[in-house]
């Protein structure tokens, strides 16, 4: 079975463990809140109990594209971004949203990852889509 799914806005990356003087580790308030809201968009969109079983997954984040790339001369379709936040800070964002969202039972489960990182076409919006593929 295939599953899609659609996070609106820029995508987002997880960021580093910070820790307070007395050495407790925490997340930055506006990731929690970004992440709380993906959490609710992956779970109200999900059907059914999480998946349990082995599963390949495609990840395309789309970021906004900068003005130096809107010119007439630039293509209107979505360009390669080689640029910071690292794709694999993306996907762990992502994985962990799936699995905090009751989508996937274990983000172990998955054997099989495909990352994208584009720049949107120019009459698009940042999103994320997120494919799902069972392995039977």
């Amino acid at each position: 079975m295939i599953r899609h799914y659609r996070l609106k806005g820029q995508p987002i990356a997880l960021p580093r463990q910070r820790f307070t003087r007395t050495g407790h580790s925490y997340k930055p308030a506006s990731y929690m809140k970004r992440r709380e809201a993906d959490v609710l968009i992956l779970r109200s969109s999900h059907l059914g109990d999480a998946i349990g079983e082995p599963i390949k997954i495609v990840i395309e984040f789309f970021h906004k594209r900068p003005k130096r790339l809107m010119r007439l001369k630039d293509s209107p379709n979505a360009i390669e971004k080689d640029t910071r936040p690292d794709i694999d800070n993306l996907s762990k964002h992502v994985l962990d949203s799936l699995q905090a969202a009751n989508v996937i039972k274990d983000d172990g489960l998955v054997w099989h990852l495909t990352c994208i990182d584009m720049y949107c076409a120019k009459d698009e919006e940042p999103h994320t889509l997120i494919t799902i593929r069972d392995t039977q």
